[in-house]
């Protein structure tokens, strides 16, 4: 089977991600725009001296940030739940002729993956905090493997403080199914791009993320909020489901209103961190 051959038969078992183009002209017609989130994270990879680092790349979909690593010349070993965005990760390392990354199939909540490949100079841990049933476990396996962890996540923004250590988890509603790793009959609808919106298992504020990474030896913190656009009415809205459930309802505390944000948690000095505005490689359609 080839590449195009390849590239037709993932596309029909799930939706992609991200829109890379190859060498060849295919592409993976994925989503266009990913956002600001993602343009942050690229300068924040960019913004590292990576050169033959060992990175290791934990919930790595489909490859994306696993690839600009290691053409920033890191060695990169991605880790990720779903076996069919693996199966996407190498056939794209395949296509671009990346050797020095590689990709494997590994359930994070287990601790098994954490002497298998050695210790690393980095982790990062992209988009994954809010998408784990227990994200104290993770993040004490990624100190366990390196003393810097890169962490991105959605996090309760508004009055919840940064300095604040809460974990909320909103006990209603639908829970995304991509996190059940056992419950492939559900998982499988993720495939076709017909899963509803996500609900995260738990929303943690960044003073809970750097307070468990304290305990785990981490000392040194870089916090980077990334800029959204929130309206005056989502706000609002959010603040009256809140009351509403704290006084009429009686359901678990809850919050709507959420950010994104980076924390870079170390165990020695970090390096200064310049967000310049990220240049894109000549195979990534999703960023311009």
């Amino acid at each position: 089977m080839n590449i195009l051959e390849k590239l037709v038969d993932l596309s029909d078992k799930q939706d992609w991600m991200t829109n890379f183009i190859l060498p060849n002209g295919f592409s993976s017609n994925g989503k266009g725009d990913k956002g600001e989130k993602n343009k942050v994270k690229l300068a924040l990879i960019q913004s590292l001296n990576l050169s033959e680092k060992k990175v290791i790349d934990v919930g790595s979909a489909e490859g994306y940030f696993s690839l600009y690593m290691a053409k920033n010349g890191a060695n990169v070993i991605g880790l990720e739940l779903d076996n069919i965005r693996v199966q996407k990760s190498e056939l794209i390392a395949q296509a671009l002729d990346e050797p020095k990354v590689k990709f494997y199939s590994r359930d994070l909540s287990s601790k098994g993956w954490i002497n298998e490949f050695g210790v690393f100079d980095y982790a990062f841990c992209y988009a994954v905090l809010h998408r784990v049933t227990d994200p104290i476990n993770l993040i004490d396996s990624l100190f366990r493997v390196s003393d810097t962890v890169i962490f991105e996540w959605e996090a309760p923004k508004s009055f919840i403080s940064d300095r604040l250590s809460v974990a909320i988890h909103p006990t209603s509603g639908n829970l995304d199914v991509r996190n059940l790793g056992v419950n492939k009959s559900c998982g499988s609808v993720e495939h076709k791009g017909s899963l509803s919106k996500r609900r995260p298992y738990y929303l943690l504020s960044t003073g809970f993320v750097k307070n468990v990474a304290a305990e785990c030896g981490a000392c040194y913190f870089i916090v980077i909020p990334i800029s959204e656009k929130y309206k005056l009415l989502r706000f609002v809205l959010a603040v009256l489901r809140f009351f509403n459930d704290l006084l009429f309802t009686r359901k678990p505390f809850s919050w709507s209103l959420t950010q994104r944000v980076i924390v870079v948690a170390s165990k020695k000095p970090l390096p200064n961190i310049d967000l310049k505005v990220p240049v894109y490689a000549s195979w990534d359609g999703s960023l311009k």
